[in-house]
């Protein structure tokens, strides 16, 4: 289990993780602790202040990220809305 952390104003998901120490911002969004945080902001670059995420432990945040479970549906629908 990680820590909690509350979005502030300003706040990215890059600059969180990089002020935390973490590799990249997907080791925080991806993490499972994350679930819920990734279906209310689908968009990772939408958060809002007051949000609130899970900051993994350090050893938990170096496995590999899941793939989104919706990639198909919004490559093809980023896809067909680029070609229209």
């Amino acid at each position: 289990m990680g820590t909690s952390y509350t979005v502030r104003r300003g706040d990215t998901l890059s600059r969180i993780a990089q002020r935390h120490g973490y590799d990249s911002w997907e080791e925080i969004y991806n993490h499972d602790d994350n679930r819920a945080f990734r279906e209310r902001r689908p968009d990772p670059n939408r958060i809002r202040a007051g949000d609130t995420l899970i900051l993994p432990d350090r050893a938990e945040a170096s496995c590999p990220p899941p793939a989104p479970a919706d990639f198909k549906r919004l490559y093809f629908h980023h896809l067909i809305r680029s070609q229209a």
